[in-house]
């Protein structure tokens, strides 16, 4: 299990991490889940896998707060076959109750395809969630169909801009569709996350546009659990918006053959 910190872009602390699995191929090393989630979900594996990456991202943060690190969010992906399970909500809230971890400070991600698939059972699920004080977040936004009155109906927390819009991003050029989504949420008062920022001009920008949180390679790539609350340890706070120290999987990845690409950053 690796953890991806997210940012304060006000004053660098780190507020949250989003969990994130790798495979380590004995062979190829590091993998993303871009190299074996499509397998997992044709196979109908991502279910156990999903429930499994839920108790442990959950068990591992819980050990980081009992310590008395100072986190307010542990963010996990969903993906739309694990929705769709009967028993999606249950597993979540037993999952909760089994690690004594606050429905506060768990945040579930879901695309807005995902949204769109199947809106009555999904949106009564998301309902469900939110009674016990988890957080839901949109992940990839801006690349889907979700509608404008739809996600005032939802018990939504948070906007994450989808980082095709960041990578785009050119110095002083035009970022129309990104302030859209910046004033959008504001509107809907929501939380808007930017995912993908590598480069000082790109993080300069959207701390001028008043976006709360940011999360990608310009602080860090997504680390172990160990390096993860090391970084929380050391990093909290990042004084002026610097880049957290390259950590030592970091330095191996770039040292290797095998350099993995992180699907978050």
């Amino acid at each position: 299990m690796f953890y991806q910190p997210q940012v304060s872009s006000l004053d660098g602390s780190i507020t949250g991490v989003e969990a994130l699995l790798r495979w380590n191929h004995p062979e190829k090393g590091l993998l993303s889940p871009v190299f074996f989630m499509t397998v997992a979900e044709e196979t109908g594996i991502i279910v156990e896998l999903g429930q499994w990456i839920l108790n442990k991202a959950i068990s591992e943060v819980k050990e980081w707060l009992d310590s008395g690190l100072p986190l307010d969010r542990l963010a996990i992906n969903f993906s739309s076959k694990q929705i769709e399970q009967n028993d999606f909500v249950d597993n979540i809230v037993n999952a909760l109750n089994k690690h004594n971890f606050s429905g506060s400070k768990l945040e579930i991600e879901i695309t807005e395809s995902m949204l769109m698939n199947n809106i009555e059972q999904t949106v009564d699920k998301l309902n469900e969630l939110h009674r016990v004080g988890v957080h839901v977040a949109i992940d990839d936004f801006g690349t889907g169909y979700s509608s404008l009155s739809l996600l005032q109906k939802l018990p939504i927390h948070r906007l994450k801009i989808d980082r095709s819009f960041i990578h785009d991003m050119e110095e002083n050029a035009d970022q129309s569709i990104i302030e859209a989504i910046a004033h959008m949420a504001r509107g809907l008062k929501l939380e808007m996350v930017a995912e993908g920022v590598k480069q000082e001009f790109q993080l300069r920008y959207l701390q001028n546009l008043d976006c709360p949180v940011i999360q990608g390679f310009y602080y860090s790539q997504a680390v172990p659990g160990e390096e993860a609350r090391q970084l929380i340890v050391d990093g909290n706070s990042i004084s002026g918006g610097e880049p957290l120290q390259k950590s030592e999987s970091h330095k191996q990845s770039l040292a290797g053959k095998n350099k993995f690409k992180a699907s978050a950053g």
